[in-house]
């Protein structure tokens, strides 16, 4: 890890490569992924870290909505800069409050995915109850068996926190929906913690007033579906009703039309050919995953984005495009193998 940051360094502050990198990745879009922000960082990206990052856009490259990828020209603008879509997850109250006023302050586009039961408060996410859970236990230590979960976590700092909710995660979003918040409601009980039926402050979404002035303001808002399911392990006729209606639901709030969607976890695993058909018939034009890869004009439906942090080298590397070449030069090199 140390080796890879430094190597990062290296070649960023060596003379020319960032214009190498620029001129031989200039016809690929960088579309970002965000999920969460916070004045210091703490959660998600902060919001010195996110203004920066947005004066480097503004400074470098052409900011564009997620939904205009395919219409720009060559991915670039008259003077030949790479185009760069932000796009946000979920719905939280967070972008309203912290990304929203930076991104007008700087003048920047964003497209905002919005989870419908979220946005009505009818639930809140499964794995933000898991880390109130963990937030709110007294406990240090406890061992957990439930279905077939069995585990002892220790709780003494935030790194151990940490590791215990990724171990409940993980295992939690092997489940079938129906089991999820069954076994989310098990675990508060072991940490002897009862979780609320609307989330906390930290966890709100944003509401229908907020999204439809941002949406006035030019805010792209698309659907992240009804309520956050994985897609690919759900029936024909929910995936429909998870992908149509969120569609519906948010055009009729907001009198403007959903064009692009973001599929819910969007692993290689959580969205397949039927989920990709539906998109389609629903009317959706662009639709994104949570995964990395060469975006393509042949794939607007499994459009991959790149990871957002506080960190500067890692956000430099990959809007200069750098990313893009090691993906490139991997992919050479297995083709080369293949024969």
């Amino acid at each position: 890890m140390q080796f890879k940051l430094y190597l990062k360094k290296f070649l960023l502050n060596f003379p020319g490569v960032k214009k190498i990198s620029l001129s031989l990745t200039n016809d690929l879009p960088r579309i970002f992924m965000y999920h969460r922000f916070s004045e210091d960082g703490g959660i998600g990206v902060g919001q010195d870290s996110f203004s920066w990052q947005l004066g480097i856009i503004k400074k470098k490259f052409y900011p564009i909505l997620l939904s205009e990828v395919f219409d720009s020209s060559g991915h670039k603008d008259a003077q030949g800069k790479p185009v760069v879509a932000i796009t946000v997850d979920d719905g939280y109250l967070d972008f309203f409050t912290i990304a929203y006023p930076l991104l007008t302050e700087h003048g920047i586009p964003a497209t905002f995915f919005t989870t419908v039961d979220f946005i009505n408060q009818k639930s809140w996410f499964w794995f933000d109850k898991l880390k109130f859970v963990i937030q709110k236990t007294e406990c240090e230590s406890i061992l957990i068996s439930c279905l077939e979960y069995r585990h002892k976590l220790i709780l003494t700092d935030n790194l151990s926190k940490e590791s215990a909710w990724h171990s409940l995660a993980d295992y939690c979003l092997s489940l079938p929906e129906s089991e999820k918040d069954i076994f989310v409601e098990i675990v508060a009980r072991y940490f002897k913690v009862s979780i609320p039926q609307c989330p906390p402050v930290e966890f709100s979404p944003v509401s229908w007033e907020q999204l439809s002035q941002m949406s006035v303001a030019g805010i792209e808002i698309g659907s992240h579906s009804l309520s956050h399911p994985v897609l690919s392990a759900l029936d024909a006729g929910t995936i429909m009703k998870e992908i149509l209606e969120s569609k519906e639901i948010i055009e009729k709030k907001l009198q403007r039309q959903v064009k692009t969607i973001a599929y819910p976890f969007g692993g290689a695993k959580d969205y397949n050919n039927q989920v990709i058909r539906e998109v389609k018939r629903s009317g959706y034009s662009v639709a994104v995953v949570a995964h990395g890869g060469l975006p393509s004009l042949e794939t607007p439906y499994v459009l991959p984005r790149l990871g957002s942090s506080n960190d500067k080298f890692d956000f430099l590397w990959k809007i200069y495009g750098m990313e893009y070449i090691l993906m490139i030069i991997r992919l050479k090199i297995a083709k080369i193998r293949s024969f």
